[in-house]
């Protein structure tokens, strides 16, 4: 698997924000093309290496922010000294409106689908057509925290970690973690059916966080017992699923 310190990542809610997002995501991606090369692979060429090239799904609450910034990093590409190839990877990164939680569990769960003669998932229609089935090397949550408070009064409360169900948040890990582990079979037997030898394909889970869970070096000792005890459960539960569960 990509070599990560975690799974979990944290942003400032800067205008900056879905600039950095994007600029890990090209680079865990790169860090996945890299992984996946072998002799074979490099004797087969550029044409089979682009085949094989790493995609992301990348679900979020207020795509068009993340979208335009894609769009004005493609345009860079012919007004700036970018690499032409930056494109190659803009354009393995597939982004999903989910409007809350239950959505979310629905895509995840339509991961597991196959197309068939009736009506289809839209996305397993696109993951079909446009990658020949070959599943996600990442599947990224952005902001999975906040879909999880449970009072829509306080969303824009900085303690709105507090409103979060531990239970629901480990309903909401696990069934990603299930469906990553699943997608890392099916891709590897998507390309060993394809070309008569294993590819080591991984489908990697992030999840991002918007200022929502401050980090345990923030705590002082002007937090309260309750609140100092509420940031250490969620982060608890997020290490249990993301570094030792799935790892």
């Amino acid at each position: 698997m990509v070599d990560t310190t975690s799974s979990f990542f944290h942003f400032n809610d800067t205008p900056t924000y879905s600039s950095e997002l994007l600029d890990l995501l090209i680079k865990t991606l790169k860090q996945n093309a890299n992984h996946l090369k072998t002799e074979i692979s490099v004797q087969l060429g550029e044409g089979f290496q682009s085949v094989t090239r790493p995609w992301a799904l990348v679900l979020a609450k207020e795509p068009d922010i993340f979208q335009d910034i894609v769009k004005n990093r493609v345009m860079s590409i012919h007004t700036r000294r970018i690499p032409p190839e930056e494109r190659f990877w803009l354009n393995s990164i597939q982004v999903c409106r989910v409007e809350n939680i239950h959505q979310l569990r629905a895509i995840i769960c339509a991961l597991h689908m196959k197309e068939t003669n009736q009506e289809a998932h839209h996305i397993i229609q696109w993951i079909e057509r446009e990658k020949d089935g070959q599943p996600p090397n990442m599947i990224v949550v952005v902001d999975l925290l906040d879909y999880l408070v449970n009072r829509q009064d306080k969303l824009n409360d900085p303690l709105r970690y507090l409103y979060i169900d531990g239970n629901e948040l480990c309903r909401a890990l696990s069934v990603l973690v299930e469906v990553c582990v699943y997608e890392t079979k099916v891709g590897r037997m998507h390309w060993e059916k394809a070309l008569g030898f294993e590819i080591n394909h991984f489908t990697e889970l992030l999840i991002t966080d918007k200022d929502c869970l401050p980090s345990l070096h923030q705590i002082t000792k002007d937090y309260s017992p309750f609140v100092k005890d509420g940031i250490q459960k969620l982060h608890q539960i997020l290490n249990y699923y993301i570094d030792k569960l799935y790892i």
